[in-house]
This record gives C-alpha cells, sequence and structure tokens, in this order.
C-alpha cells in the first residue's frame, strides 16, 4: 500500500480523507490552515526523524507565503509577504533536497487563481492607513504579479528537480465559473472552491499511485 502524506496548507478536507480510507493507498494528513512553507520545513524535519517510509509527499505551500502583512521597520510600516520570495524559493529547494536524500517523491501543488481587483479592494478594507498601504502596493496588477511569482515558483522547481506537479492553477483557470470559487476577499476559496479543490487533488492523488 501506497503511503502518502500531506504537507503544508490545508486544502483536502478531513472529511474527505476519511471517506477515502478504504483505498488502495494510506494518507496521513499534517497539514494546518495558514501553514507557510518555513513552518513547514521544520515539521517536515521532525517527522522524518521518525518515519521515513513514505512513498510521496504532497507539498501545499505558497498561497500563505506570497500574502501580504505590515511589517515595522525603523518606526515605518511597510507592506510585505508573510514570505520573501528568495526566502520561499530556499527552502522550497531544501524540503524537494530532503525528500529526494529519502527516496521520497515529492509532489508539487499550484496556488489557485486569484482576483487581484477583488483581493486588492479587500486589503484596503483591512488597514486604517489606506493612503500609505496605496503608495506601498500602487496597483492590483502589483498583487498579482506577487502571486504570479511565488506561483511560477512552483512550476520552476517542477522542471528543475522533475518531480510530480497537481497543477491546481490550470485547472481552475479552465473553469468557465472560475469567479464563482473564490471568496469575497479574491483570493481564499468559498465553500464551491474547496469542493472543487478536493475533488480535484483526491482524483489526483488516485491516479499518482495508479
Amino acid at each position: 500500500m501506497e503511503k502518502i502524506l500531506l504537507l503544508g496548507n490545508s486544502l483536502i478536507s478531513k472529511k474527505t480523507i476519511e471517506a477515502n480510507k478504504a483505498l488502495e493507498y494510506n494518507i496521513e494528513d499534517v497539514t494546518e490552515i495558514g501553514m507557510t512553507i518555513d513552518t513547514g520545513y521544520k515539521k517536515l524535519k521532525q517527522i522524518l526523524k521518525i518515519n521515513k517510509s513514505f512513498d510521496f509527499v504532497v507539498l501545499s505551500f505558497g498561497g500563505n507565503d506570497w500574502e501580504y502583512v505590515w511589517k515595522t521597520t525603523d518606526d515605518k510600516r511597510i507592506f510585505l509577504p508573510k514570505t520573501s520570495f528568495e526566502k520561499f524559493k530556499k527552502t522550497y529547494k531544501k524540503i524537494i533536497k530532503l525528500l529526494k536524500k529519502n527516496h521520497i517523491k515529492p509532489v508539487l501543488i499550484s496556488l489557485p487563481p486569484l482576483e487581484a481587483k477583488k483581493y486588492y479592494d479587500w486589503i484596503l478594507t483591512q488597514i486604517e492607513d489606506k493612503n500609505n498601504l496605496a503608495s506601498t502596493l500602487k496597483t492590483e496588477e502589483k498583487v498579482a504579479r506577487y502571486h504570479e511569482l511565488y506561483n511560477l515558483t512552483i512550476y520552476e522547481l517542477f522542471v528543475k528537480y522533475d518531480t510530480k506537479l497537481i497543477d491546481l492553477n490550470k485547472e481552475f483557470m479552465n473553469d468557465n465559473k472560475k469567479e464563482t470559487l473564490l471568496s469575497e476577499d479574491g483570493v481564499s476559496l468559498n465553500l464551491l472552491g474547496q469542493d472543487k479543490a478536493n475533488s480535484i487533488l483526491m482524483n489526483k492523488l488516485r491516479n499518482l499511485v495508479l
């Protein structure tokens, strides 16, 4: 029986995993809502100290890493991603190399798309200092470029290290009703989006182990 570890941001519901336990593979889920790649890397190292018997590790990173947060530097407030792009790429490489060293196949998941204007407008509603924020972010296109940059890194690492890929971004982009799959913030999946992600990921996992 193939053994699969799910690591990163939670995309597959616990209910879906429980419903598929009778299938010809064993899923261990250590995902958490909001997990960033740094936290995931530390968790993976701890897990592999105890158990290295996984055939695949499915990696869901980037969605929380690229999102903006306020940072205070020298009494100035600036808006930056939770995980810098450089650290995101460097840490993802470490994770892939660690898995391959232990003869475990990495499976990367691309990021679902976002609606840039909705996300930009939503950010403006969350911050009191809107003028400072607007001057930092400039336009919704800049927000979208950050998302694209992190997502392209996932594709780049997939090619460079010859990993497996579940292209969630492509699946969502090919949906004619993709705008109905996102929440009001323009980036989080709503219930319809979560159901679609569940279906895509479980189908891909089945194909992965056949």
